[in-house]
């Protein structure tokens, strides 16, 4: 519980810097963007700051939709395993990309909501979204954890 309070401290730190723009706009508004129009070439969807924007609706995406408390809850749980260093390195990485792709399929999916019925939306943005990513780390994890450590010297 330690290792995910320093992270989310210093996630809540650069949140509050100029940081914020590159989480939000950079890694999250704008590869969802790019995603939903290769899914929905039609619905004309705009990258602008925190917002995904079509001719007749917009998506703000804030703190929270950009999935990274998820990678921090998957980055404390690694580094407090006993699964040796190169597991450790590969599981961080393919993990914490893996959880980042997903979540730019959520946004995804709530672009297709708004766009197919409203009345799902809190649902899918409250429940379904982040209890698919929550089980996405759990399954990582899991896969992590089932295998033997690797040996210190090899």
């Amino acid at each position: 519980m330690l290792l995910y309070a320093v992270y989310q401290w210093g996630y809540q730190g650069l949140r509050d810097s100029r940081f914020d723009d590159w989480f939000i706009h950079t890694l999250t508004v704008v590869p969802a963007s790019s995603l939903i129009d290769l899914i929905f070439p039609a619905a004309a969807v705009q990258p602008v700051n925190d917002k995904l924007i079509w001719p007749d609706g917009s998506l703000t995406l804030r703190a929270g939709c950009d999935g990274f408390e998820v990678i921090g809850i998957f980055i404390a749980a690694v580094l407090s395993t006993d699964v040796g260093w190169r597991r450790g390195l590969l599981a961080l990485l393919a993990g914490c990309l893996a959880i980042w792709m997903l979540n730019q399929i959520r946004i995804a999916v709530l672009f297709a909501v708004l766009q197919r019925d409203r009345g799902w939306f809190d649902l899918v943005h409250t429940v379904l979204g982040p209890l698919g990513l929550i089980a996405a780390v759990a399954a990582i994890y899991v896969w992590m954890v089932r295998r033997p450590p690797e040996p210190l010297m090899s």
